[in-house]
C-alpha cells in the first residue's frame, strides 16, 4: 500500500514471501532505497569470515546499492557491504527470503537469510544535494597525528606533546628520522602568515637553545602569503583534508585498516 501523506514511500506488509520478494526484486531493480525489517541472520565471506546468528534486525539497501545490517541498538551497523555490489532476493525452501550482495573485487558476498519479514519499506524518487560539513577538530588532529606521526612525515616520532619552549607551548616536540628535532603546529582553519611567524616565533626560541630544529606546519590550507613565508623561512607545510580524514578514522578504528594517509599531503620539504 502507498501512504498517502508519504507520497515517496510504499509499505509492504504480511506472510507472503513471494509477493515481499517481488516487492523487493522490483525496489533492487529500479535502485529505489529499500528497508527490511525482519528476524534474519546473516553470513559473510570475502576478507575474512564471519557468522552472526538470528536475530531482529534492520537491513537497508541504499540507491547505490550499499547494505547495512543494524541491530535494534547501537548507531554503528553490524554487517555492511559498499556500493557497487549485485544484490538479488530470493524465496528459500523454508519460505523465508535470501538477500544476496556480492561484490566483484575485491570479492565479498554478504548474505541475509530471513525467517521472517515484519515489514518491508520502499523508498523511490529520493534525491538529497545537500551539502554535509563535518570537521574534525584541532585536538582530534592532534590525537591522530600522536598516534601515528608518519602521517606528517615518514620516520618522524612524537617526544613530548604541547612542548614548553621558553614562554611558549608548540604541539608537538619530535625527532625526524635523521635524529633532528622537529617543532609541529597543527591547525585546523586555513593558516595564514600569522600561523607560519608564530612556528618561527618557536624555531628562534629552540635555536637560542642549540636545538638543531626545523618546523613543520599541519594545516587545512594555507593563503598563499602563507606558503610564500614558509617556504622562505625553511618551514615545512603539510595539507589536510580533515572531513576526509575524520571519516576515515572512524572507519579505521572499525576495521583496523590504515587508510589516513592519502589525506596528508606534504609539501616544501626543506
Amino acid at each position: 500500500m502507498v501512504v498517502d501523506d508519504l507520497k515517496k514511500i510504499d509499505i509492504a506488509t504480511g506472510s507472503e514471501a513471494d509477493k515481499l520478494a517481488a516487492t523487493i526484486k522490483n525496489a533492487l531493480d529500479k535502485k529505489h532505497l529499500l528497508v527490511i525489517i525482519g528476524r534474519c541472520s546473516v553470513d559473510y565471506e570475502g576478507r575474512g569470515k564471519s557468522r552472526l546468528e538470528s536475530g531482529d534486525r534492520i537491513v537497508i539497501v541504499k540507491q547505490d546499492g550499499s547494505v547495512l545490517v543494524h541491530r535494534p541498538v547501537g548507531f554503528a551497523p553490524v554487517n555492511w557491504q559498499p556500493g557497487s555490489a549485485r544484490i538479488t532476493i530470493r524465496v528459500t525452501g523454508g519460505r523465508g527470503l535470501e538477500l544476496v550482495s556480492v561484490r566483484a573485487s575485491p570479492r565479498e558476498i554478504l548474505r541475509v537469510v530471513f525467517e521472517d519479514v515484519y515489514i518491508v519499506i520502499v523508498g523511490f524518487g529520493l534525491s538529497d544535494a545537500g551539502e554535509f560539513t563535518m570537521y574534525v577538530d584541532e585536538e582530534e588532529l592532534k590525537n591522530i597525528i600522536e598516534k601515528e606521526p608518519s602521517l606528517v612525515e615518514e620516520g618522524l616520532r612524537i617526544v613530548e606533546r604541547e612542548y614548553r619552549i621558553g614562554d611558549f607551548y608548540v604541539d608537538f616536540y619530535a625527532k625526524d628520522k635523521m635524529n633532528n628535532d622537529v617543532l609541529i603546529e597543527v591547525k585546523d582553519e586555513k593558516a595564514g602568515v600569522g600561523s607560519v611567524v608564530q612556528l618561527y616565533k618557536y624555531l628562534l626560541e629552540a635555536q637560542r637553545r642549540n636545538m638543531k630544529v626545523r618546523g613543520i606546519l599541519v594545516s587545512v590550507g594555507f593563503s598563499r602569503e602563507a606558503a610564500m613565508l614558509a617556504e622562505k623561512l625553511g618551514i615545512k607545510r603539510v595539507e589536510i583534508n580533515p572531513k576526509e580524514i575524520y571519516a576515515k578514522y572512524i572507519e579505521e578504528k572499525r576495521t583496523g585498516e590504515k587508510s589516513l594517509e592519502r589525506f596528508f599531503s606534504g609539501k616544501n620539504d626543506n
